[in-house]
């Protein structure tokens, strides 16, 4: 029948409204959102075949500490696995969200900075990309983070994991060195060095220059 105003009816199916600013999170079947006041996450699902209407439950009720800092952008990706990803405090509180296999629960990517916002596109290869801005110290960067590693990590490709926190990476097959320059943004700060993959200690970096050991 021809849809009218008359003919329309709205019933209320729950008494959980949804923070201003933020758009419902589609994800596998269901709908995601950020609650009024900001606190918690909610899911969003169909009722049953027999009662109908929508159900919800709180995803953060084990994990309230993920919105502890104030949430400012929401964001998911598909793959390698279905996820929501928060901008919370400096931190991305992470939702891994399988729920056809019952596997729901939190993780938090936390850096030597503040996150500010986060990016998924679908990428050009296996997994979805992401790219997150960070404030280091006074200074804003763009950074990606390095794609595939499932498949990396399958193929025991030690060579190429990169399970790394904001890394520079050099190449010389020419010559030695002793050397990376260009660091700047870790002026002050210490970092991890490997070489051939090999951990080889802390050292400072000074005048954008690390001095490997």
């Amino acid at each position: 029948s021809t849809l009218t105003p008359e003919s329309n009816s709205i019933n209320r199916q729950m008494q959980l409204g949804a923070q201003k600013g933020f758009q419902a999170a589609p994800l596998q079947n269901n709908v995601l959102f950020l609650q009024y006041k900001g606190r918690k996450i909610q899911e969003l699902t169909g009722g049953s075949v027999e009662y109908g209407g929508y159900l919800s439950a709180d995803m953060t009720q084990l994990a309230t500490h993920v919105t502890r800092g104030v949430v400012t952008q929401i964001a998911t990706g598909e793959l390698p696995d279905s996820a929501l990803f928060l901008v919370s405090g400096g931190e991305i509180p992470v939702l891994t969200y399988e729920r056809s296999q019952n596997v729901v629960g939190w993780a938090r990517w936390i850096t030597d900075g503040d996150f500010k916002s986060i990016a998924t596109t679908s990428g050009g290869g296996e997994e979805d990309d992401h790219y997150v801005v960070v404030q280091r110290g006074s200074r804003k960067f763009i950074e990606y983070l390095a794609p595939d590693m499932l498949r990396v990590e399958e193929d025991n490709d030690v060579v190429n994991l990169r399970f790394l926190d904001c890394y520079t990476e050099k190449i010389d097959l020419d010559s030695t060195f002793t050397t990376i320059t260009g660091l700047d943004r870790f002026n002050g700060t210490e970092v991890d060095t490997f070489i051939d993959g090999e951990p080889q200690g802390l050292v400072t970096v000074t005048d954008g220059v690390a001095t490997l050991p």
